[in-house]
């Protein structure tokens, strides 16, 4: 399970087991929505008017401006 943390700016990973916060990665600021589809984790920065894509396997990231304010993000049917 993943969560954003709007204050911090980051979306942290974690075991449902255990309810333990295996890994947190920075994102941007506003993070406001979060997705996870095609081998990532996706999640939207409103403030930064950006999309943030996470490969959890591999660790690759990369920021995709996304115009004003994106607030949420969903992944299925082959679309983001």
């Amino acid at each position: 399970m993943w969560v954003a943390n709007g204050l911090r700016g980051t979306v942290s990973r974690i075991d449902p087991e255990s309810n333990a916060v295996v890994r947190t990665v920075q994102v941007g600021n506003g993070p406001s929505g979060i997705a996870a589809g095609f081998g990532s984790v996706w999640e939207a920065n409103r403030d930064d008017h950006t999309v943030f894509e996470m490969d959890p396997r591999r660790g690759e990231t990369r920021t995709i401006a996304a115009g004003y304010g994106p607030l949420d993000v969903v992944a299925g049917l082959g679309a983001l």
